[in-house]
């Protein structure tokens, strides 16, 4: 077996925003090496953090205010503004983990 980890997910829309909300135990030791490389990475992210605008990219970006605007939903230039303005320039790690980005101009 591979021991590469290929895919994660875990809970960051949780109720509480506490994506660790869901511990599980598990008697894998991988398991806890990766949690505790998680915390490393949230503790001091370093040069891996990147920004959300190296994430999701302008092209990624516009299709997306495409689709929101072919639903018809409100505010979508208001999304792009946030975007230019605060979001897409946030390092990744920075903006879940310290600081909250404000989302009620998307309701």
């Amino acid at each position: 077996m591979n021991n590469k980890l290929r895919v994660a997910t875990w809970n960051v829309a949780a109720i509480n925003n506490n994506p660790f909300e869901y511990f599980v135990e598990h008697d894998d030791p991988a398991y806890f090496e990766l949690l505790r490389r998680v915390e490393e990475l949230i503790d001091a992210p370093g040069e891996k953090d990147v920004t959300l605008g190296t994430l999701i990219d302008e092209e990624i970006f516009a299709d997306l205010c495409r689709e929101l605007e072919m639903a018809k939903l409100a505010h979508v230039d208001a999304a792009r503004g946030l975007w230019k303005r605060e979001l897409r320039d946030r390092r990744f790690v920075l903006s879940l983990c310290s600081r909250p980005i404000r989302c009620a101009v998307f309701l």
